[in-house]
């Protein structure tokens, strides 16, 4: 029986090295489906931060043809939108890297509960940090609130090996739609300044 294919979100992890999620996806050994959703808590970043997601996707979607994947676009509220693309692709699992504010922490809990209601495999990883940040905890099992204990609990921890980039992205056929990146405007609020930070 072949695999289901897995949607990959991406987030704030443009990148194919150092991927717990995209290592995972590719060893479960079905199509790898690249996601980035431009959701409300997204668009709700500054006009600079959205000016450099706007050129990093850019980038990696590049960088994802060059491999023959590519990145899908979509707009939209995160679960909806990936629930959505995953009966539109017969995915049977959604993976992404963990973020740590807590309107994403909230967020990512909604996705991860509604995606298991509709039986959809739905895991977050590390990979945003060197450790987790409930790795290092106090004789007392809280969180230390001293940056010298913290440091002696956390040095000897080192860090973990980075991952390899994956040598290919097996992908889906066909492909599911994709909005334009350009439809999205992320650099509208950069008009002028865009032309002077970019000359640096």
């Amino acid at each position: 029986m072949t695999a289901t294919p897995t949607l990959v979100w991406f987030r704030r992890d443009l990148r194919l090295a150092d991927h717990p999620a995209l290592t995972a996806a590719v060893a479960a050994g079905g199509p790898v489906i690249p996601v980035f959703v431009l959701d409300p808590e997204t668009e709700a970043l500054g006009a600079a931060a959205k000016w450099r997601l706007g050129r990093a996707i850019a980038a990696f979607a590049a960088r994802l043809e060059s491999m023959g994947s590519r990145l899908v676009l979509r707009r939209g509220d995160a679960h909806a939108t990936l629930r959505g693309l995953a009966a539109e692709t017969g995915a049977g699992s959604v993976r992404w890297t963990r973020l740590y504010s807590p309107a994403w922490v909230a967020r990512d809990k909604a996705v991860k509960a509604g995606l298991a209601a509709a039986g959809i495999l739905a895991e977050s990883h590390p990979g945003y940090l060197i450790h987790e940040p409930w790795a290092p905890q106090t004789g007392a099992g809280g969180f230390y609130r001293v940056f010298t204990p913290f440091w002696r609990a956390v040095a000897p921890l080192g860090a973990p090996e980075p991952l390899p980039p994956p040598a290919r992205l097996p992908g889906p056929a066909p492909w599911p739609r994709s909005d334009r990146r350009a439809v999205w405007r992320l650099d509208a609020g950069m008009d002028r300044g865009a032309a002077v930070v970019a000359g640096f």
